[in-house]
């Protein structure tokens, strides 16, 4: 195939292999995994993060968010309360260990964000501009196709 018959949706897989492989070399070594200070960065982004604003933000289905969050509960980094807004919802929030983990996690991933940036030739705010119309796409084109043809 022609490198001009290649579409966007080839090129964000391509930079999540490349994004995997440059964040397992900067956390080798730290508490949490990618995957795990994906999680934790939509908990600690949100003052009043709730499963459901997790899997909204990570744009996961619930039950995949509930498990994930689940995982960080029993590990003790993740207390669950009731909300002072709104008694029905569950807000979640650091233990001391789960903001040890976090931060220890956070510092090694600046290590790799500093690098990339680097490298970049467009400045954050450009970058996500483009990403973050990418990923709202994305989840309109996921919903069209979960809602049948039309």
């Amino acid at each position: 195939m022609p490198e001009d018959a290649l579409t966007p949706l080839f090129d964000v897989f391509a930079l999540d292999r490349g994004l995997a492989r440059l964040l397992g070399q900067a956390l080798e070594s730290a508490p949490l995994d990618a995957a795990e200070y994906g999680v934790y960065s939509a908990i600690d982004a949100d003052e009043h993060a709730t499963v459901t604003s997790v899997a909204a933000r990570l744009q996961v289905p619930l039950t995949t968010a509930s498990d994930w969050v689940q995982t960080a509960l029993a590990r003790g980094h993740v207390r669950r309360s009731r909300s002072a807004a709104d008694g029905r919802r569950y807000e979640l929030t650091f233990t001391a260990e789960g903001a040890r983990a976090f931060t220890e996690t956070h510092d090694a991933f600046g290590v790799a964000y500093l690098a990339f940036l680097r490298h970049a030739e467009s400045s954050p705010a450009e970058m996500r501009a483009v990403l973050l119309d990418m990923q709202r796409a994305i989840a309109a084109a996921a919903d069209e196709l979960e809602s049948g043809p039309r």
